[in-house]
């Protein structure tokens, strides 16, 4: 389930949730776990990004929570969400 959407422009649309994804005007491509935590990517228990803002066409920032599983609850989440794959941003 995806918890905010955003458009820039309306043919590229990037979701996201629990794990991201992108619209590019004909598909949909998941991009995976939206958790970084302790340096690693993965999906992180009870991690979801819960707003979206796209600055840039390519590029997005995603904001929400992590839960860690520690006493003292969640921590803030951000995170890029891009069509562009990390290693060549």
């Amino acid at each position: 389930m995806f918890a905010a959407t955003a458009c820039v422009p309306p043919s590229s649309r990037y979701a996201v949730g629990g794990v991201t994804a992108h619209w590019n005007g004909q598909t949909w491509a998941l991009g995976g776990a939206v958790a970084t935590y302790g340096g690693r990517k993965g999906l992180a228990q009870g991690a979801q990004l819960q707003a979206l803002s796209c600055p840039a066409p390519t590029e997005c920032i995603g904001v929400g929570s992590l839960g860690t599983g520690a006493v003292g609850g969640a921590r803030a989440l951000a995170d890029v969400v891009s069509a562009t794959p990390a290693a060549q941003r």
